[in-house]
């Protein structure tokens, strides 16, 4: 370790776990108790942009809760998603993933961080060659996780690696190993510093220092002694399991969306039920606590012979979503990893103002109505080369094209995002379908109990409304403010 290193008090993080908080929304008067129940509300707060008041229609009145959980991470897992860089098999890598990760700009303990990468799926990072200590320094390079400490030399202290000693292994270079069981054969200990040395004692874990110099370097030093101070402040991560056995990481998959991970612990969901793994075209949540804004993303694949945008559109309305607006360079990013195909075009939700602009320089706009700011137009901007490209394609490098709408173009998919919360309790519709917490037996990506059948602004009459709720189905009757003087039945639905 760094002889002459100041002493400090530990600082321990072990009280900085992701905790879990409960969101619960009550949203649904009912006219009967059975299980499936149609209510008739009529009130500003049963849901977003209402205008009716609560109405009881039934003395027998039930309200039926439905909890969600709702994880709050750690900063450094906010910095997943952004940073995670895979060592391709193609660049002669192993095909895992890594991510540097630093919680809070405190010293951590080794222990800490190992539990962390554990919790995410992963693993401390463990270098079995010299490309892949290059690739790893090179993916923890930024100094923003190093900490430079001059209290006695020049100090550059980099983030922990999955090296560490056994308690009874021989000082200061015996037993070494791998959080992974791997064989401990590479090394690239800073030798020029005598390391490792166990210069404070109790040095038994790995983590990348320079010495003499302020500029993080590939150099391994054992640290970890109670009496030398500072430690490490960051960590990196590797995910390397391949719980199916295809010949592919897991966490890519859960990231892009070929295998589900709806309860977002990065393995995939057939893993953790023990059913068969069957690759597709999964939702994807780019993630809060990943930087993101929560919302679900797709790709899907046209079926019949319309691939225009418009049926795009109508496609993903269906869905409960609406084609995907791009707003930032992190927004692209995802959309872009989902892709994962070197050949593959897909509509998102950008238009024309006017149609009828043609050229260059025209004004566009998201369909959603989302303002229209962030762009990535292919090629140094909009073309529109033969004056009738009104609509927003994604080539497969996540640049922007504007394409004629009739997708003429060859544009053979579309991405859907799903932002809606109609409950309002923070958390995306179409997750908590996903994860099984909302019913959707019509599978419209739309909670069964957030479906309102509006009287009398798409239903003439009460009973007109509930003879649409489909049967077997839950469905909220509302009612606009006024006087209603009618008999109505339920008709059997229960």
């Amino acid at each position: 370790m760094r002889l002459g290193s100041a002493v400090r008090d530990a600082r321990s993080i072990d009280a900085l776990r992701s905790r879990r908080s409960v969101a619960a929304a009550v949203f649904l008067t009912a006219l009967s108790s059975a299980a499936c129940l149609i209510g008739l509300s009529h009130g500003a707060g049963a849901f977003p942009g209402a205008e009716e008041n609560q109405m009881k229609i039934s003395a027998m009145a039930t309200v039926v809760a439905a909890a969600s959980t709702m994880a709050v991470a750690s900063k450094a897992e906010a910095q997943a998603f952004a940073n995670a860089v895979e060592w391709k098999s193609s660049a002669g890598g192993n095909g895992h993933w890594y991510s540097v990760q630093m919680p809070t700009g405190a010293a951590i303990s080794w222990s800490f961080a190992q539990s962390e990468c554990t919790r995410q799926g992963g693993h401390l990072a463990s270098i079995t060659s010299g490309q892949e200590n290059a690739f790893v320094a090179q993916v923890a390079a930024n100094p923003v996780y190093w900490t430079v400490d001059l209290s006695y030399l020049t100090y550059c202290i980099g983030p922990w690696l999955g090296g560490f000693q056994p308690a009874d292994a021989a000082e200061p270079s015996g037993g070494w190993t791998w959080v992974t069981g791997e064989t401990w054969g590479y090394q690239n200990w800073f030798t020029d510093a005598f390391e490792p040395n166990n210069g404070c004692g109790g040095e038994d874990y790995l983590h990348f220092l320079t010495q003499g110099s302020t500029v993080p370097s590939a150099w391994w030093n054992d640290g970890g002694g109670p009496e030398c101070s500072p430690g490490p402040k960051s960590y990196v991560i590797e995910w390397s399991a391949d719980c199916n056995n295809d010949g592919l990481v897991d966490y890519g998959q859960c990231r892009d969306g070929s295998l589900a991970d709806f309860d977002g612990n990065n393995v995939p969901d057939c893993c953790d039920q023990g059913t068969l793994c069957t690759i597709g075209d999964y939702p994807v949540q780019w993630r809060v606590e990943d930087g993101g804004n929560g919302h679900w993303y797709a790709r899907r694949s046209f079926t019949g012979a319309d691939r225009s945008h418009g049926n795009a559109a109508t496609l993903a309305e269906s869905q409960g979503g609406a084609l995907a607006t791009v707003l930032s360079q992190g927004e692209g990013a995802v959309l872009r990893h989902i892709n994962r195909s070197e050949f593959r075009s897909y509509w998102i939700g950008g238009v024309q103002v006017d149609p009828s602009c043609g050229g260059t320089g025209c004004e566009w706009r998201w369909a959603t109505g989302e303002p229209w700011g962030y762009e990535n137009w292919c090629c140094g901007g909009d073309d529109d080369v033969t004056g009738a490209e009104d609509c927003l394609a994604c080539s497969e490098d996540g640049l922007w094209n504007s394409v004629p709408c009739d997708g003429g173009l060859g544009v053979n998919h579309y991405m859907v995002e799903w932002s809606a919360d109609c409950n309002n309790d923070g958390i995306i519709d179409y997750g908590q379908i996903l994860q099984g917490q909302f019913a959707d037996v019509d599978a419209n990506g739309v909670p069964d109990i957030c479906e309102s059948y509006a009287v009398p602004r798409e239903y003439p009459t009460i009973q007109a409304a509930i003879d649409a709720v489909p049967a077997g189905e839950c469905g909220l009757v509302s009612v606009a403010a006024g006087t209603y003087s009618e008999s109505f039945s339920l008709n059997g639905k229960d």
